[in-house]
């Protein structure tokens, strides 16, 4: 009886210690990694395309011993340029106050001796151009309408969305070819997507800055020019990146 007894507790031992063993081993399915020969790449996409869309900084500033004043001849001269810029087709929506500014400072005399104190008042807009070749036209334009002077012009596109997808594709499609030239090259062929992320999209707009600002306002208080500011927006370089495994068979 009492081997019987011993012969049963050592089989509830070994079975036990068996079914432990078990649940300790990893169950890999056909298509973990750890069981695949893969290959990592990056894939880069680049476009050059043409800007779109220019986005003109415009600033009006009128100065006066009062500050009332200086508004009110602000407010004067921005109908005049919201006007001008009403005959060239741009729409209320594409216009847009971007700071107002109301300031004290010293007036000089032109041997940079203190005249004695005025205030400022500044009003800057931002506006959106579609039509980019008559950037310099606008431009041109809102200077004379009285446009004191530009922080600049941006050329950029109107809907980047749909450039960063096709860019993702380009991207996508450069990893593949990466990753079959090194699959051929070690006799083998691509296989499944393991996996697959995205990395940066730069599309960047090209930037203008005037270099001197009291050209602009010269303008403004004279005749009209006789010159046109020709704008040439040169051309935008895309980029994205993404990273990539592939199974290799």
């Amino acid at each position: 009886m009492k081997k019987i007894l011993i012969l049963i507790l050592t089989l509830t031992l070994l079975f036990g210690f068996s079914c432990n063993k078990a649940e300790e081993t990893p169950v890999l399915l056909a298509n973990d990694p750890q069981l695949l020969s893969t290959v990592s790449v990056s894939g880069k996409g680049h476009m050059s395309v043409e800007p779109d869309m220019a986005t003109l900084e415009l600033v009006i500033e009128k100065k006066d011993k009062l500050a009332g004043k200086a508004l009110e001849m602000t407010a004067e001269t921005m109908d005049s340029v919201l006007k001008k810029l009403t005959e060239y087709g741009i729409a209320e929506e594409d216009i847009k106050t971007s700071g107002i500014s109301v300031y004290e400072s010293w007036e000089y005399d032109e041997n940079g001796e203190r005249k004695g104190k005025v205030n400022y008042a500044s009003h800057q807009l931002s506006v959106k151009i579609y039509e980019i070749e008559k950037t310099g036209e606008i431009l041109d334009a809102c200077i004379n309408a009285g446009a004191t002077y530009s922080y600049g012009i941006n050329f950029g596109l109107k809907d980047k969305m749909s450039y960063e997808k096709e860019l993702l594709k380009l991207a996508v499609q450069n990893a593949s070819e990466r990753a079959d030239a090194i699959a051929e090259a070690s006799g083998k062929t691509i296989g499944e997507i393991i996996s697959a992320t995205d990395g940066t999209v730069t599309i960047p707009d090209i930037t203008y800055h005037p270099t001197n600002d009291m050209v602009f306002e010269e303008a403004a208080e004279s005749a009209a020019p006789t010159y046109s500011s020709q704008m040439y927006a040169g051309t935008l370089e895309l980029y994205a990146t993404v990273e990539m495994q592939f199974e290799i068979k």
